[in-house]
């Protein structure tokens, strides 16, 4: 007599696989959202300190001045939201302008995604200006900090801090509170969502 070997899966094993399968997504999910919240925040404030980098850096090269500007059409300075985007560019004559024929726009950038970037402290805080020393520029424009947030808020915000001296460094929680530090000591703090 032939005996025959039951393949596949019975129903109860099934449901147990599935109620598995959920328990594992359902825990996975949110700690997955984290990860990529935390990976696009990283990416856009590594974007914007390359920007400052680049500005510094041109500026020395280039023996002149250099503004970097908030830009909501990546032509002109037209605001002081920096989420908005910004405009990176050659300025001889230190008038936060695109001047054509002396001017060389060195980078643009769109508008952030999900975030938001501001400054503070800075004297005008829709842009800053670079100097062929690597300082910050123009007369008033003294130190600053920017601070970008995603909807958690300033426990996972992320800053950076600009000197006179037109150094630039990640800012620190430097009270031990979970939240980062300002260049006054301050708090990052983020909008309202």
């Amino acid at each position: 007599m032939k005996t025959s070997t039951q393949t596949g899966f019975t129903l109860i094993e099934m449901l147990v696989t599935v109620a598995v399968f959920a328990v594992l997504v359902t825990n996975g999910v949110p700690s997955l959202r984290g990860f990529v919240q935390n990976n696009a925040l990283v990416n856009h404030h590594n974007d914007f300190i390359t920007a400052l980098n680049l500005a510094r850096s041109e500026a020395a090269k280039r023996s002149g001045y250099v503004t970097l500007c908030a830009s909501s059409d990546q032509a002109t300075c037209n605001t002081n939201n920096w989420e908005s985007g910004w405009l990176l560019f050659t300025d001889a004559d230190r008038d936060a302008a695109v001047d054509n024929g002396t001017d060389v726009v060195l980078q643009s950038r769109g508008a952030l995604t999900e975030v938001t970037l501001r400054s503070s402290s800075f004297d005008n805080d829709g842009r800053i200006q670079f100097n062929s020393r690597g300082s910050l520029g123009v007369a008033g424009n003294d130190s600053g900090s920017f601070v970008m947030c995603d909807d958690r808020g300033a426990s996972d915000a992320r800053s950076v801090v600009i000197s006179a001296a037109g150094q630039i460094r990640l800012a620190r929680d430097t009270d031990d509170d979970g939240i980062i530090n300002v260049l006054s000591g301050a708090e990052a703090s983020c909008p309202a969502s």
